[in-house]
């Protein structure tokens, strides 16, 4: 039986703080529709990939890493009122020049980004309670 290689804490907490520098003053920002196959795909509004958030992260955008863990330390701004109105269904986060670094899930539980409520209507001013980032358990 073949088993995963692990990565040691201190493995971990470099590859987050990579992952935290990377964000420095980058976004997050939430869409509808279809998570893209692949990270660094284009949202396609053809698709029903509608972007429905948009924040900045701050500087430093999160703590430092502990056992491969980084939190989100609060967000700089809000980028307006969402720009549309739908139900968010994964995150992109991405560097301040717009790179992709990671995507995941949106839900109200067992997604990588939980949110009280996904549903967000056109104008309102969303607000990320907590958003970590776990590399791995080491």
């Amino acid at each position: 039986m073949a088993s995963r290689a692990r990565l040691g804490t201190i493995a971990a907490d470099a590859t987050a703080r990579a992952i935290a520098d990377l964000l420095r003053d980058g976004w997050l920002r939430l869409y509808a529709g279809v998570r893209p196959a692949d990270p660094d795909d284009p949202p396609r509004p053809d698709l029903g990939q509608i972007l429905l958030a948009q924040l900045k992260f701050g500087d430093p955008a999160f703590s430092l890493p502990s056992r491969g863990t980084i939190v989100a330390g609060p967000f700089a701004e809000i980028e307006g009122a969402a720009p549309a109105t739908g139900r968010a269904t994964w995150f992109r986060a991405s560097t301040a020049l717009g790179a992709t670094v990671l995507d995941g899930t949106v839900g109200r539980s067992d997604a990588a980004l939980i949110l009280d409520d996904p549903h967000i209507p056109m104008g309102a001013e969303v607000v990320i309670e907590r958003f970590s980032y776990q590399v791995q358990e080491p």
